[in-house]
């Protein structure tokens, strides 16, 4: 099974909260993004799409997250008077 993450326009959110937005494309376009972006007087957003590669830990991270977390045991519970 695959899942697909639709591209969003980050920059247009950005744009949406009074932020300025900015997508980058290009490796060349990355730097003058970024002196816009630190010249600004409004928080900015630089949205630079990558490409996505599936690596065997997304697959692995929620088995390591909840290994050893001990759920409590409901019979065992009691509240504080």
């Amino acid at each position: 099974m695959t899942a697909s993450v639709p591209l969003g326009h980050f920059e247009k959110v950005a744009e949406g909260f009074g932020c300025n937005g900015q997508s980058v494309t290009e490796i060349d376009a990355l730097s003058g993004a970024f002196e816009r972006a630190l010249t600004s007087d409004r928080p900015e957003i630089i949205d630079v799409p990558v490409e996505y590669t599936p690596n065997l830990m997304d697959f692995m991270w929620p088995e390591i997250i909840l290994h050893g977390f001990l759920f409590p045991e409901r019979d065992r519970l009691r509240v504080a008077v």
